[in-house]
């Protein structure tokens, strides 16, 4: 028989980090929100980091709008009879400030982070270059999970693809620093004006094409003022793909009781275990549980819906039984929450992952 992982109030007490991969719409931001909240109860001081471009973390847990990359603190609707409390942050990606604090960390003087900041070619980039916000998303929880302030980081990805894609953003960043092409690029080139080479030529040449002819001065101008900074960058991506795999960094999985997003989940789950990452939990959100039969008196309307009601809860518990993550896992089910207010609704879900 298949082993069980161990439940997720664990990786809440023990974890360095969580990190919540999903479907859209399962309700992934509001998980992370909940986990938060529920490992904040337990003491650990912890900040939410959302790379969801909607916001949905900051308008669920009814805070004002955040400038970029600020981490906002979170008040807690605590339960009177838990004594030990920590902290709750939350804070949004915002990758330009993010690879902005990365320029200037590796840049060897103020006056060449300045140039790199103010260079065309560098701001069309930080609005367009595809993969961008997977690194920088990766690179802000290596900041945060430095960070002195907070003992426990949960990452609420974008949906699906996009939350792998985070994983494999610093691999894919290594190869493109180490990539020949770029290498010719940085080559290390003397004389005051830097006088390109034919191959270097060629390709200046053809990224003025793409953004163009009039960024093609500031095409060679980004290249030469990134000369000597690769290493910074190829060891901080390295640095940051051994803290996503490290043991300390937990992942889980995030579904509702649908054929769709239990599908999604896992093939996320395969999509883990490819790279050689063991999930640690599968999370199924919005369970509806069976209620008892109305009076024999009661209306037949009432009769009608509480029995639709109590066959779809069957049908789920039909559909999570028969998943096969169900074999690896013992699901954390999270029961569809009967609160309007926002927060009062996160506080709800946080019970179900304080609970063995």
């Amino acid at each position: 028989m298949a082993s069980r992982q161990p439940p997720l109030l664990r990786s809440i007490a023990s974890a360095d980090a969580i990190v919540l991969l999903g479907a859209g719409g399962v309700g992934k931001t509001s998980s992370a929100a909940a986990i938060g909240i529920a490992a904040a109860r337990q003491g650990r001081r912890v900040v939410v980091l959302t790379v969801d471009p909607a916001k949905r973390l900051i308008e669920t847990l009814g805070l004002a709008s955040a400038y970029a990359s600020e981490v906002v603190a979170v008040e807690i609707l605590e339960p009177q009879s838990l004594e030990s409390v920590g902290s709750l942050h939350a804070t949004m990606l915002d990758p330009g400030h993010t690879l902005s604090a990365l320029v200037d960390e590796f840049a060897p003087t103020h006056q060449r982070a300045t140039a790199i900041h103010r260079n065309r070619l560098f701001q069309t980039l930080v609005q367009s270059l595809s993969g961008l916000n997977e690194y920088m998303a990766a690179e802000r929880f290596r900041q945060l999970l430095q960070d002195p302030r907070f003992d426990l980081v949960i990452v609420d990805t974008p949906p699906a693809q996009n939350g792998v894609d985070v994983l494999d953003a610093p691999a894919r960043l290594t190869r493109l620093v180490d990539h020949r092409i770029y290498r010719t690029l940085l080559a290390p080139r003397s004389g005051i004006l830097r006088t390109l080479n034919a191959a270097t030529q060629l390709a200046a040449r053809a990224i003025g094409k793409v953004v163009g002819a009039s960024l093609l001065s500031d095409a060679i101008e980004f290249f030469a003022l990134f000369e000597g900074m690769d290493k910074g960058f190829r060891d901080r991506a390295d640095l940051v793909d051994q803290l996503l795999r490290s043991p300390s960094t937990h992942f889980a999985v995030v579904s509702t009781a649908r054929p769709g997003p239990l599908d999604t989940a896992a093939w996320l789950s395969d999509q883990l275990r490819d790279r050689e990452i063991k999930p640690a939990a599968l999370v199924v959100n919005r369970r509806l549980t069976e209620v008892p039969a109305p009076a024999v008196d009661a209306h037949e309307a009432l009769h009608r819906a509480v029995m639709d009601h109590n066959l779809i809860a069957r049908s789920e518990n039909e559909m999570i039984a028969s998943s096969p993550l169900t074999k690896v896992f013992t699901a954390v089910q999270v029961p569809e929450t009967d609160h309007d207010d926002p927060l009062a609704a996160l506080a709800q879900m946080a019970e179900a992952f304080t609970t063995e």
